[in-house]
């Protein structure tokens, strides 16, 4: 009976002198996430796996995650300290065996979700020491831009009225015509309205609700004041990156060929870049959300930089759709410049300031509610 003992103290005492020894052998990690590109407060599934790879049994194992901070995880494993909060699971594992937990979260604010930071604890056959790994488990989330109603959401500023259409900014129809506006040199010489043009005593053109060129450039600005990195209107900058949003699903809808510049670097196809080239499709779609998802407050160029790109670009674009959580001084000279090369120019500003600037051409829309000039 004493051999006995002994014996177990022994094969005890050298048991756990292993399980400290291979604490970490062949036990792996993994984490797997059921979307990597998820709407405002859609929830996904993430699973996480622990195996354990050898004889050995962990008899205690804990994983601990750091949580981003606009996770809206609610449970009782949750910890919160320092505004840092970080979800614990304490289990054991048998040898060859594996462990699965799985849980859901969901985010409330458009961006990048990090997921790394793993923390494993592994305890000895006795309890008597806990062994410590950090693994950085990288893994990215997409949280796409809110969706918007447009008609909701802007209203015409000046003389115009009706309908907000995204399609009829771009598509002509010689049935509706609203108006007439003098004759630029772009517009084809059938549009010429001849008895009013003799009557004004200078060639006047029919001014449709639709334009003739279905190639449209949507231009992004972010900034919102001198010098850039200054007062920054978050509130209207996501607004902004929104309505790009419902402006793109709407072209997208409708099968006209659309792409994206902005004053921000865009990640697009895995690659940064600071213009998105005319596209159409689901996949061009769902590429031009994510990057607006990606997109953060860093600003590459004064928007009016921006806009001197587009004005010494020789790509035929018939329509451009400019939008801006305000429009400052230093832009309205380069927009005046640009309607003048282009069939129609669209300017959606959740601010009315200088827009009374701006040429009377160009189809001008800002956020409802600004009701100042418009009702």
């Amino acid at each position: 009976m004493l051999y006995f003992i002994i014996f177990m103290l022994l094969s005890g005492i050298i048991l756990n002198a292993l399980s400290e020894k291979y604490a970490f052998k062949n036990v792996t990690f993994k984490r797997e996430i059921s979307k990597k590109i998820i709407e405002i407060g859609e929830e996904l599934e993430i699973k996480i796996s622990v195996s354990n790879k050898k004889l050995l049994p962990i008899t205690f194992l804990q994983i601990i995650q750091n949580l981003p901070q606009n996770s809206n995880l609610k449970e009782k494993h949750i910890n919160i300290d320092n505004e840092k909060s970080w979800r614990e699971i304490t289990t054991s594992v048998l040898p060859y065996q594996r462990v699965n937990r799985v849980y859901k979260d969901s985010y409330d604010k458009r961006g990048v979700v990090n997921l790394r930071d793993v923390t494993l604890k592994i305890g000895d056959l006795l309890g008597l020491k806990v062994f410590t790994k950090n693994i950085d488990f990288f893994q990215q989330i997409v949280v796409l831009p809110k969706t918007i109603d447009i008609q909701e959401t802007i209203v015409p500023y000046g003389d115009y009225y009706g309908e907000i259409s995204v399609k009829r900014w771009i598509i002509d129809d010689p049935v509706l015509i609203v108006g007439i506006k003098e004759y630029t040199g772009f517009e084809p010489q059938k549009d010429i309205h001849w008895p009013l043009s003799l009557k004004h005593g200078s060639l006047m053109v029919k001014k449709y609700d639709y334009t003739t060129d279905n190639k449209v450039m949507i231009i992004l600005n972010i900034e919102t004041d001198k010098p850039f990195h200054t007062n920054i209107d978050a509130e209207k900058i996501e607004k902004a990156i929104s309505i790009v949003r419902a402006v793109a699903e709407e072209l997208e809808k409708t099968g006209i060929p659309y792409g994206l510049l902005s004053n921000t670097f865009l990640i697009f196809n895995g690659e940064s870049k600071s213009i998105i080239k005319s596209g159409w499709g689901g996949n061009h779609l769902i590429s031009l959300l994510e990057a607006l998802g990606r997109m953060n407050y860093g600003i590459e160029c004064g928007f009016e930089e921006t806009l001197k790109k587009m004005l010494s670009d020789r790509t035929n674009v018939g329509t451009y759709i400019l939008v801006t959580p305000k429009v400052l001084k230093e832009y309205i000279s380069d927009i005046n410049k640009l309607k003048k090369q282009c069939e129609r120019l669209v300017l959606i500003s959740l601010d009315d300031t200088n827009l009374q600037l701006l040429d009377n051409d160009i189809l001008t829309f800002v956020e409802r509610g600004e009701d100042k000039l418009w009702i």
